[in-house]
């Protein structure tokens, strides 16, 4: 596995992986902000796996308790249907490694239905601006996840 890892990218420094841990450990994403993520963002997935020792799936039910929670600045009753969990069975913490048919259909689906949903909210709230930079990084993560699972 650490063969086909470095044939992609090389071995981290030190310093790159310590910087990593840190930010696992301590990264918080206020709820109020999560809600605005939730309200402004075409297609948010949440993408867990059962079987990842590095990141705890609690830390994903967290996650979508804040897209979805109060603080999402959704109405009573309102379903916020461009947030979705993903739970992988008998995965760990490189999906797209273990899995890249399945992670590459996945990817293609949350970025159709992320340019659907931008193009029904045009005229809406988020306005065209988020629309364009929408797609530019669709474009961009299509390009980076057939450099990484092709």
């Amino acid at each position: 596995m650490y063969k086909l890892r470095i044939a992609y990218a090389p071995p981290q420094p030190l310093l790159g992986a310590l910087s990593h841990i840190v930010a696992a450990t301590t990264h918080y994403v206020a709820p109020a902000r999560l809600g605005r993520i939730a309200q402004t963002v075409p297609k948010v997935s949440v993408v867990s796996a059962d079987e990842d020792y590095l990141i705890a799936s609690a830390g994903s039910v967290r996650l979508i308790d804040g897209l979805l929670g109060e603080s999402s600045g959704k109405k009573e009753g309102q379903n916020l249907t461009n947030v979705e969990s993903v739970k992988w069975k008998n995965t760990g913490h490189a999906a797209q490694i273990q899995w890249p048919g399945k992670f590459n259909v996945m990817l293609e689906r949350i970025f159709h239905e992320g340019q659907e949903s931008a193009d029904r909210a045009e005229d809406s709230a988020i306005g065209s601006d988020l629309k364009h930079g929408m797609y530019y990084s669709v474009s961009v993560l299509r390009q980076c996840a057939q450099c990484v699972v092709a």
